[in-house]
């Protein structure tokens, strides 16, 4: 069922990949994961009708790199959700993590 969710992922301040071919899905894949992993954000993947109904051959290589993380940053996720803990996880949302997962945005070719 066609469907527009930007809004909702922006509400839900998730950074959005779209690729643009199976190769651009697989290597937008892998970097979500990545970027996830470095900001600890959700991360999507928009498959628009072109890409999800399409087929293609990739070649695929051990070769693609994860960019660094400058400053060391490492998320540590927190079930306690309550007063100073939640104004510190809201902060560092907007203060640290969406600029790195921003930062991060651009996967490597």
């Amino acid at each position: 069922m066609p469907s527009a969710s930007e809004f909702a992922l922006a509400d839900l301040s998730m950074p959005v990949l779209v690729p643009a071919d199976a190769a651009d899905l697989l290597r937008y894949g892998l970097h979500a994961i990545e970027m996830s992993r470095a900001s600890g954000l959700w991360s999507a993947l928009k498959i628009v009708t072109n890409v999800a109904d399409a087929a293609s051959t990739v070649a695929v290589t051990p070769s693609w790199r994860f960019p660094t993380v400058a400053g060391g940053y490492r998320h540590r996720p927190t079930s306690r959700l309550l007063g100073a803990e939640l104004a510190a996880l809201e902060d560092s949302l907007h203060r640290v993590r969406l600029p790195l997962a921003v930062s991060l945005c651009a996967p490597p070719a």
